[in-house]
This record gives structure tokens, C-alpha cells and sequence, in this order.
């Protein structure tokens, strides 16, 4: 823009800035306020905006090793609490699988079908006693 301001500019890239600048009303603008004051004065302008936006800017805050440590603790609390979880359903997968199933029994009487639920060793010792009778 001070190029331009300055005459500096090949008749080209002149001609260029010049269209650009009749559809573009903000780069207008600023090249109306950019002629208004010195080069120089601008530039320690926009060094001292921008030192005053880093410095009002949040800073980011270095992770340390305590915030780490709670990620990980909160991470292996959570695992320890599926791998309970999952080792309660293993046990009770298995102590289900090694409970005896219920057998059941159809016995005759007066005509009636009656189903009688008994456990594997009650089935077991009628079984045997019914034979050797």
C-alpha cells in the first residue's frame, strides 16, 4: 500500500491496486487512513497492538507431571472397575454352568400328567433305588 502511496509501482501492478481498490471499500479505507500518517509511525503502531493483544492473549499452561498422574489414576480406576465387573459376570456365568439343572419327572396318577421339578441328585438316587427295588 505505501508502494502504492509512493508511486513505486509498475503501471501494471498499479493498475491492479486502483480496480482492486474501487470494489473494495475496507482496502479503500485504509489506503485513505495509511495516507494520512507516516510509514514509520504506523509500524510501531502495529508493533504496539500486537504487543498488547500477546499480552492480554490467555497463555497456555505447561501440563505437569501431578496432572499426568491423575489422568492415568482416573484412567486405571475406571479399568479396575470393568475388570471387576466383567471377572462378577465370569463368575457367575460359571457358578451358574456348575449349579445342577433342575430334571423333571412325568408321573402317572389317576390319569393326570403331573411334572415334578427335582434336583439332579433326588433324580439320581430315584433312579438308582428304582432299580434295585
Amino acid at each position: 500500500m505505501y508502494q502504492y502511496l509512493d508511486n513505486k509501482l509498475i503501471p501494471a501492478d498499479r493498475h491492479q491496486v486502483e480496480l482492486h481498490l474501487l470494489d473494495c471499500a475496507l482496502c479503500n479505507d485504509a489506503l485513505a487512513g495509511l495516507s494520512i500518517t507516516t510509514q514509520e509511525k504506523t509500524q510501531r503502531q502495529l508493533f504496539e497492538i500486537n504487543y498488547h493483544l500477546k499480552n492480554r492473549a490467555p497463555r497456555r499452561k505447561p501440563h505437569n507431571i501431578m496432572q499426568h498422574l491423575k489422568n492415568w489414576g482416573l484412567t486405571t480406576a475406571i479399568l479396575l472397575i470393568l475388570l471387576l465387573a466383567a471377572l462378577l459376570v465370569w463368575y457367575q456365568v460359571k457358578q451358574t454352568a456348575n449349579s445342577p439343572k433342575p430334571v423333571k419327572t412325568k408321573k402317572q396318577t389317576s390319569g393326570i400328567t403331573n411334572i415334578k421339578t427335582d434336583t439332579y441328585k433326588e433324580a439320581k438316587n430315584r433312579a438308582v433305588s428304582t432299580y434295585f427295588i
